[in-house]
């Protein structure tokens, strides 16, 4: 990741070279600091290094007009704060972690326990109740069914391991931890307003990955195929059909 991120600021460099106008002369220098190594003069090699510092002054000079001067500085701060938590190591482990305090956070959102109480009264319900034990009698005695739900445990354990392998999310987690420790136990506004960022961006992103279009689809088909199985089971009336299931008698 870091060599990836320093390959990109030297492409930002050499663009807004290209837009500040001064690549030909950065060009010209690279040629003489190149002959200038096969010098013996020291006096030639002298004015070569004071043109490269020269060089050097008016591009640090004018960089801050350049139209990608933004993008570089952003680069370059992230590659500050990578390179400071270059020693540090996210496992797996630490990063389910992670996962699973973001995920106990959105259940404990109002809105998330208000869903979860209304669950709890439906299945309270004696009728829903009634559904819902032929339903689970229907699973357990359907190796099809059991098939199906497995292999959609498979398909949500796979999107939550992409989450965990996701390079993105480590790094985000990574600057995290940089700068929860940089900012120790009392952090100015500044440090605690781009936790608060970090922190957000993370959730976002864990929030995006688990509610992925074909998981929701993968759940409501499911869903569908039980009931269908559920429906072949049992008679409209919700009770047993013993001819075509004499395995519950």
């Amino acid at each position: 990741m870091i060599e990836k991120l320093k390959r990109e600021i030297e492409y930002e460099y050499d663009e807004a070279s290209k837009a500040l106008g001064i690549e030909g002369k950065i060009l010209m220098v690279r040629e003489e600091a190149a002959k200038g190594r096969n010098l013996t003069d020291q006096l030639e090699d002298s004015a070569v290094k004071e043109k490269i510092e020269h060089l050097k002054d008016e591009f640090r000079e004018i960089l801050p007009t350049s139209p990608n001067y933004p993008r570089l500085i952003s680069k370059l701060q992230m590659l500050e704060e990578l390179t400071k938590s270059q020693k540090s190591t996210v496992n797996k482990d630490e990063l389910k972690s992670e996962i699973n305090k973001r995920l106990s956070e959105l259940v404990d959102r109002a809105d998330v326990k208000n869903k979860i109480e209304t669950l709890k009264a439906e299945i309270g319900n004696p009728a829903q109740r009634k559904s819902c034990s032929c339903i689970h009698r229907v699973v357990l005695t359907n190796p099809k069914a059991v098939t199906k739900i497995n292999a959609f445990g498979e398909e949500v354990t796979m999107v939550i391991d992409d989450v965990v392998k996701s390079s993105d999310l480590k790094v985000k987690i990574e600057l995290l931890k940089t700068m929860v420790a940089k900012g120790g136990d009392d952090p100015d506004e500044e440090m605690k307003s781009k936790i608060q960022v970090m922190v957000a961006e993370i959730k976002k992103d864990i929030s995006e990955a688990i509610s992925v279009p074909e998981l929701k689809e993968r759940h409501e088909r499911l869903a569908a195929e039980l009931l269908e199985d559920n429906n072949a089971s049992f008679g409209s009336n919700g009770s047993v059909n013993l001819e075509a299931n004499s395995s519950f008698v």
